[in-house]
């Protein structure tokens, strides 16, 4: 607070803020503009900062150098007057004038030095545990002397790998590229691009993964988009793209090329989750975890073991294996609490809302619901605003958990906000094919739709669901999964509005639509013990019965042994069925076992860890 009080008196004598200075307002500017100095200079050697080694002019070294300023936690601008050995901040933008050359070192004895001007730079954090930095413009050579934890531009961008490594970094931000040279040593660029598959049932699937590159002394300058490149690779089918990677895998392994060998099965393992390709997915990110294991230490191997724990976790999600997908979210979060923070990334958080969803899946609302909170919480630290997807993903959870509970306006103030995050972060974006729109905002629509009809509020849920069917028509001409949701959530708009046969119609068409679609049992198994409950209030309890039988059987494959909500549900509607026709015992048989199903879920609320 005092570098910002004092840096805002030294813009006020640099630019003449009296109109006439008397004598003690110069030595008054005298005396703030050495206070300043002095004091970042003082600062002791392990304080987070940088200090000026030398300044040079036209190539002449000078004493003193006027130079843009903007201190920590600030947002103006000011003119600073540097001298050698002037400290600077950590969380400083230095921007530095045309013909003018500074050296920075670090207080971990690294050095950064412009050598184009103007040039602008983020001083973003220097410690023990290493340094990070973000060039704005301009040409900056960074020198890497010791062995830190990160050595990253732009945000783990651009990552150092050994001691000695010595680089060029340059932005160009009207070519929106960014250019690094290495001198010596090595870098990793991780730079993002889409690339787009063409699915089995005919439509586009787009996929923005992380690609790898390595750049060694002696390599010419690589040359990087800012932004994700619109299209790394098209592909015409799945079987084309998983030949492309798998190519470029084993051409990396004959290249004794380990690290580019595992960055091509991330990538394939990310392209296979984007298509639903579960268990294709799981069998590659084995693969890339057994190759890591074999392959020569590079020091980031606890780093990766973490990353890859999430992600057999969302291999297991998405195969509906929901105790898999704890047990490896879990994990990754363990394991990445165990090591040092990446700049720019928040994986505790972003795997916190893959359990917490993981949770809500098992059944495990509560659980499900402390956990959402416990990760909002911490993201709330990095984001202000609410200005990142993982906020309308845990209030959905949230959200989904309450509608569950029976809590239908607890559970609309969460889809609401969902919603409003996600219409306002996930704007429609173009791409070769057109526009698309986000599915999430799809789901998102239904939600607060099931949640309105849940109180009363027909028309409201109508014009929700209604704008899901349009939008999901706008992406996809044949049938998908967000169809047979929008007609589940109309099916249960009828059912609370008292209209049996309206409902069964609605839930009818959800099962056709299931019907052409890969095996999804718990889709599959709610549809059928919803469509059981508006037969009951259709008083065709026959028919309800055959309906609430059919769910037991899809969700019985997913959960043989583990007790869930749906389960006792459909026992619960089976129950009320055979009592209906006439079948007491088989309706205190089945109540019974929702009794019993109902007992061992609240057990395993009381055992979950979150």
């Amino acid at each position: 607070m005092q570098l910002l009080t004092e840096a805002k008196r030294l813009h006020r004598c640099a630019a003449g803020g009296w109109p006439v200075m008397i004598r003690e307002q110069r030595l008054l500017c005298r005396w703030v503009m050495g206070l300043l100095l002095t004091s970042l200079a003082a600062l002791p050697a392990w304080a987070r900062s940088w200090q000026v080694t030398s300044i040079e002019r036209s190539g002449v070294p000078v004493s003193k150098v006027k130079v843009d300023f903007v201190a920590p936690g600030d947002s103006k601008q000011v003119t600073a007057l540097l001298l050698p050995r002037s400290t600077l901040p950590e969380g400083a933008t230095l921007g530095v004038p045309e013909g003018v050359t500074l050296v920075l070192e670090s207080s971990n004895g690294q050095r950064v030095r412009n050598q184009k001007a103007p040039a602008r730079l983020v001083l973003l954090k220097t410690g023990p545990e290493g340094e990070s930095y973000k060039v704005l413009a301009g040409r900056w050579l960074f020198k890497v002397f010791n062995r830190l934890d990160f050595f990253n531009v732009q945000a783990d961008t651009v990552h150092a790998q050994t001691q000695g490594t010595e680089f060029l970094a340059e932005l160009n931000p009207g070519a929106a590229e960014a250019r690094y040279l290495v001198t010596q040593g090595s870098l990793l660029v991780r730079h993002p691009g889409l690339v787009q598959v063409v699915r089995d049932d005919g439509t586009l699937g787009d996929t923005e993964i992380q690609i790898t590159t390595r750049l060694v002394a002696g390599d010419p300058e690589g040359r990087f988009a800012l932004t994700p490149v619109d299209y790394l690779a098209r592909f015409g089918s799945y079987a084309e793209a998983q030949t492309f990677f798998e190519a470029r895998h084993d051409a990396a392994v004959r290249d004794g090329d380990s690290a580019g060998a595992f960055n091509m099965l991330m990538a394939l393992g990310d392209v296979q989750l984007s298509l639903a390709r579960a268990e294709d997915a799981r069998v590659t990110f084995e693969r890339a975890a057994a190759s890591q294991e074999a392959a020569p230490p590079r020091g980031d191997e606890a780093y990766w073991r973490a990353v890859l724990q999430g992600r057999l976790g969302r291999a297991a999600l998405l195969a509906n294996r929901f105790d898999d997908a704890v047990r490896h979210f879990s994990a990754s979060i363990q394991q990445h609490r165990a090591l040092p923070s990446r700049e720019g990334e928040h994986s505790v958080e972003e795997e916190g809302t893959n359990l917490a969803r993981a949770y809500q899946a098992s059944g495990l609302y509560g659980c499900a619901t402390r956990m959402a909170q416990a990760t909002l919480e911490q993201l709330r630290q990095h984001y202000r605003g609410a200005n990142h997807p993982a906020f309308a993903e845990l209030n959905a959870i949230m959200g989904d958990a309450a509608f569950e509970q029976g809590k239908f306006a607890a559970a609309l103030t969460q889809h609401e906000q969902a919603l409003e995050i996600l219409q306002r972060l996930r704007s429609p974006l173009r791409r070769g094919d057109g526009l698309i729109y986000h599915e999430e905002i799809v789901a998102a629509l239904n939600a607060v739709g099931e949640d309105e009809s849940g109180l009363g509020r027909f028309a409201q849920a109508m014009e929700r669901h209604q704008q899901a069917r349009k939008i999901t028509r706008t992406i996809f001409t044949e049938p998908h999964l967000l169809d047979a949701d929008t007609f589940s959530s109309l099916g249960w708009m009828s059912f609370r509005n008292g209209q049996g046969t309206d409902a069964i119609a609605a839930y009818d068409r959800a099962l056709a639509v299931l019907q052409q679609l890969p095996s999804d049992a718990l889709r599959k198994g709610r549809v059928q013990r919803r469509r059981g409950q508006a037969l009951l209030l259709a008083s065709r309890p026959a028919v309800a019965g055959e309906a609430f039988d059919a769910s037991l059987r899809h969700l019985l494959t997913l959960f043989p042994s583990a007790p869930h909500p749906e389960l006792a549900a459909a026992w619960r509607g089976l129950a009320e069925a055979r009592r209906a026709v006439g079948d007491t015992d088989g309706s205190d048989e089945a109540a019974r076992t929702a009794r019993e199903l109902e007992t061992a879920v609240a057990r395993r609320e009381q055992q979950c860890p979150a």
